[in-house]
């Protein structure tokens, strides 16, 4: 009897695959490593043309176990679980889905708890540092060498989505659509400021020791080195990942023990939680490979690696769908915006939707979130979209569509205030191949335009019009 849910993709296993195979060293935007594995996992068929591909890049600590188990005694499946199997938003009875570890990471790709096969002991200290493109390029020959010529889709959230827009931006011919979530194209100086404390307290912990602190190649990476510096960077982090009202509602100002005035602990609930958060976090990642990946993600600048935005997303042919989260202040929702305005204004398909919720940044992962899986959904679902000719039928019995094919132009581009469910749209764009973007609030309307393939702007009419380009 299958113990795991009928949505879930059950039982999976992790493949590691050798990518520099052919004896030489593989090259990094700063330095090289003598070998390079990738650890990675698959979810769902690959169709015999393998055009049905999901590629999902992972967040900063994620790693390559997206979704489901390992064994039949695990508790946790994978960290995407809410999001990926059969009949939910990344439908794996239609796609084949495929997520690594990092490069960089602690979870099977090589990092710097690896060992190198140089020295015969882990890198350490000699651990070459690495980047988003460093990252990307990983990923990228792994398709390749999984004979995958095309992506359906890449997926990513936060870290993630950075490494979605470089997917978009460096390999257009390959990327049919792109979602990005709680992103951005750099850090702000805010987020910066995080990073940076929490670095410092890992190298400043007494037992950090320059990188070389595994003393025991084969011992848990999580019971060496600068573990008090890591949990507790990871504690700031935490807080950057919540919000607010995630916070007070959560814990208030409650008291889960007996404040200690020689340790100045409060006892306050939420100092339990974020000591708990940090213990935990030593169960499963390692310190330099945190200094690395949160290195790298600070370094990401879109406008300063291409020269600017315009520049940046001038390559991109993906229909892009970017999700905000409205409490996110690690991801501000205007300044992911930004991503939207110069997609539009460069005339690249791109529906922008703002999901309210209380969760702040962190809540793209969590269960409790049906809207983005809505959203998600609707976007990615072509059956849907290949319905969406009927509506053209049904425009054709309405005198006002029938004015309005004939005083707009074919090849005009058409902005439609309140458009609900992208039916005019979607009529114009197969009866006369005018292109038009939409503009709604409501999430019902904005599921049904994504359904039809209908672009679409979840903006406020009073503050969005006026930076859209003419």
């Amino acid at each position: 009897m299958n113990k795991f849910p009928a949505d879930s993709v059950g039982l999976v296993e992790a493949h590691d695959l050798k990518l520099s195979d052919d004896g030489k060293p593989w090259k990094l935007n700063r330095g090289e490593l003598p070998e390079l594995v990738v650890r990675y996992e698959v979810y769902g068929q690959m169709s015999e043309l393998k055009d049905n591909v999901i590629l999902i890049c992972a967040p900063l600590t994620a790693d390559a176990h997206a979704a489901g188990y390992h064994s039949i005694t695990d508790k946790v499946p994978g960290w995407w679980e809410p999001i990926i199997g059969p009949g939910k938003a990344i439908d794996t009875n239609k796609f084949c889905v495929i997520c690594s570890n990092n490069l960089g990471g602690c979870k099977g790709t090589t990092g710097p708890a690896s060992i190198n096969p140089q020295t015969g002991n882990p890198y350490g200290s000699q651990f070459p540092h690495i980047s988003i493109d460093d990252m990307v390029q990983v990923q990228r020959a792994l398709v390749q060498k999984l004979g995958i010529k095309n992506l359906a889709a890449v997926v990513g959230g936060s870290m993630g989505g950075f490494m979605a827009m470089k997917w978009a931006i460096d390999y257009p011919e390959m990327v049919k659509k792109c979602i990005i979530i709680a992103t951005t194209t750099r850090l702000s100086t805010q987020a910066l400021g995080f990073e940076s404390v929490g670095r410092s307290m890992i190298v400043n912990d007494p037992e950090f020791n320059g990188g070389d602190y595994y003393q025991n190649p084969d011992e848990q990476i999580c019971v060496q080195g600068p573990v008090t510096g890591l949990s507790h960077a990871r504690q700031l982090a935490h807080i950057t990942y919540l919000s607010a009202i995630a916070l007070e509602r959560k814990h208030a100002r409650h008291r889960k023990r007996e404040a200690n005035p020689d340790k100045f602990q409060t006892g306050f609930a939420v100092e339990t939680y974020l000591e708990y958060q940090g213990q935990k976090f030593l169960q499963r990642f390692d310190a330099n490979s945190y200094l690395h990946i949160t290195w790298a993600m600070d370094q990401f600048d879109l406008e300063e690696e291409y020269g600017s935005l315009a520049q940046a997303f001038s390559s991109i042919d993906a229909e892009v769908l970017n999700i905000n989260l409205s409490t996110d202040w690690l991801f501000p929702p205007p300044e992911s915006r930004l991503i939207s305005l110069e997609l539009l204004n460069q005339q690249k398909i791109v529906s922008s939707v703002e999901l309210d919720t209380p969760y702040g940044h962190d809540g793209f992962l969590l269960k409790d979130m049906p809207d983005l899986s809505s959203v998600m959904g609707s976007f990615l679902d072509k059956e849907q979209q290949e319905h969406s000719l009927e509506s053209h039928d049904l425009m054709k019995q309405r005198k006002d569509y029938l004015w309005l094919e004939k005083v707009i132009t074919p090849k005009s581009r058409v902005l439609d205030l309140g458009c609900g469910d992208g039916t005019l749209i979607d009529a114009l764009w197969h009866a006369h191949k005018i292109c038009g973007v939409g503009m709604e609030k409501d999430l019902n309307s904005i599921n049904a335009c994504l359904a039809k393939n209908v672009p679409v702007l979840q903006w406020d009419l009073n503050h969005g019009l006026s930076d859209i380009a003419d």
